[in-house]
């Protein structure tokens, strides 16, 4: 959206409550511009060029306070986002980052790997630990909109595949049963020409003995 207004500058006066406070509704507003903007569906690093661009100085100093276990880690808004919550003493609330996740579903217009991005993204507050990447790839078949991908055409779940020796099985049913189906036609073919040769095939018909 072209209209989107961007938060202002994140403002850091006053004690350290008045500071989180101020991150926190800095942090929600950010939230919003993503959402409002269209930009919440772009890759990890341009939503977190986007934060520090915005930040203001006072904000971007404190970033410049973070250390990184990987480079690739200053380009992910989620790891940013944690930093600065941790900086300002803000718990981030696990019930609500994981029912944020679990509830999330592609949206209209957002394609495959858009959609993938912003589960990774959520998955990063969700402290699944070692299940991480199963539980993104449950939430991606659950929650896409691809009817090839999800088994769902208007609402309707569609049946499962089965089984490759079940799929086997079932084509052998398949042969049988035109197997069948064509000796039971042959043989109606054999009792309709019989049927038409009438007499003849008991020695032809005979000649009436009145002229």
């Amino acid at each position: 959206m072209e209209h989107a207004r961007p938060p202002s500058e994140l403002c850091l006066d006053g004690s350290s409550v008045s500071r989180a406070d101020a991150w926190k509704r800095w942090k929600t507003q950010f939230s919003l511009f993503l959402k409002a903007s269209g930009v919440h569906s772009e890759k990890a690093d341009v939503q977190a060029s986007l934060l520090i661009n915005l930040i203001g100085p006072e904000g971007f100093d404190v970033y410049e306070t973070f250390t990184f276990e990987k480079d690739s880690d200053r380009d992910d808004v989620a790891v940013l986002l944690a930093k600065f919550d941790a900086y300002f003493g803000v718990k981030t609330n696990i019930t609500l980052a994981r029912y944020h996740f679990f509830t999330r579903n592609q949206e209209i217009g957002e394609t495959i790997n858009q959609y993938v991005t912003n589960l990774k993204l959520l998955a990063k507050t969700c402290q699944f630990q070692n299940l991480e990447q199963e539980l993104i790839r449950d939430r991606i078949v659950c929650g896409i909109k691809n009817t090839i991908m999800s088994g769902r055409e208007g609402g309707k779940k569609k049946p499962l595949k089965a089984p490759k020796k079940a799929s086997k099985e079932l084509d052998d049913d398949d042969l049988a049963l035109k197997q069948k189906l064509k000796e039971q036609q042959k043989a109606l073919e054999e009792a309709k020409a019989k049927a038409q040769k009438g007499p003849l095939a008991a020695g032809g018909i005979k000649k009436s003995g009145k002229k």
